[in-house]
């Protein structure tokens, strides 16, 4: 399994993709990013507040060290997001599976970043449990992980 402990070290994770929908995948990262005990930084263009964290409007106005970044939008969104995330502190981006980030990713390394794409964010922030915890395992079982 690939090590990407250097994603979660500071405890402190941006995460653009945020929804004021509980539904909403983005707003489920928040909350169990949350629970695991980070501190995590919701960038919305329009959002105030989520789950009870402050929602920044840009990259840029996130405090200096936080230097990771969730990405839980669609592919097109992306580009403009790394485009942003170029001129913030972000080292370490994460594309959230399930679409086509290629075109995002690319311009992240381009721009010296690390990246992880098309893998979930949630079966590798520790702690790891629950639904999360299993799914982790069967995905080990069936060497995807």
């Amino acid at each position: 399994m690939a090590d990407y402990s250097g994603y979660f070290e500071s405890r402190k994770i941006a995460l653009v993709g945020v929804s004021g929908s509980p539904r909403k995948f983005g707003n489920a990262v928040h909350r169990t990013l949350k629970d695991r005990g980070f501190e995590v930084f919701p960038v919305h263009p329009s959002l105030k507040e989520i789950n009870g964290s402050r929602c920044f409007e840009h990259l840029g106005e996130l405090p200096p060290e936080v230097s990771t970044l969730v990405v839980a939008v669609a592919p097109h969104t992306a580009v403009e997001v790394i485009r942003e995330a170029i001129d913030s502190p972000m080292k370490r981006i994460w594309f959230q599976q399930g679409a086509d980030f290629s075109q995002a990713a690319e311009a992240a390394r381009n721009a010296g970043m690390e990246v992880v794409s098309n893998k979930c964010v949630l079966l590798y922030a520790p702690p790891v449990t629950g639904f999360h915890g299993f799914h982790r395992f069967l995905a080990r079982l069936i060497g995807r992980l």
